[in-house]
């Protein structure tokens, strides 16, 4: 879709990959925060409990989130974004041509 958006050329692909790897990590600490929960119970030496603690995948996750925000908004993927673009639409590539986004070297 980016790429029929005009936006997407082969020097983006390190931007791209970078999106790509921020957000399976975002998905990951979801993941792991819908399993567990946004806190825990901190216990003391004896085992009673003894603090509610935030997990560090909340954190996490939101400065993930921030920066995908940064990078959807530079590839023009939020409405207001878009308003803003200025390339011109390119035809579809065909299927097996998506790969030279991501090729290195």
């Amino acid at each position: 879709m980016l790429d029929r958006m005009g936006v997407l050329t082969l020097i983006d692909r390190y931007a791209l990959v970078r999106y790509c790897q921020m957000w399976s990590r975002w998905i990951t600490a979801e993941q792991f925060l819908q399993r567990h929960g946004d806190t825990y119970i901190q216990k003391d030496a004896e085992g009673r409990p003894k603090a509610v603690k935030a997990y560090p995948q909340v954190r996490f996750a939101q400065q993930l989130a921030e920066q995908l925000l940064r990078l959807e908004q530079q590839f023009g993927m939020t409405p207001s974004a878009r308003a803003r673009l200025e390339a011109a639409p390119t035809e579809q590539p065909a299927a097996d041509d998506k790969s030279r986004y991501l090729k290195i070297g």
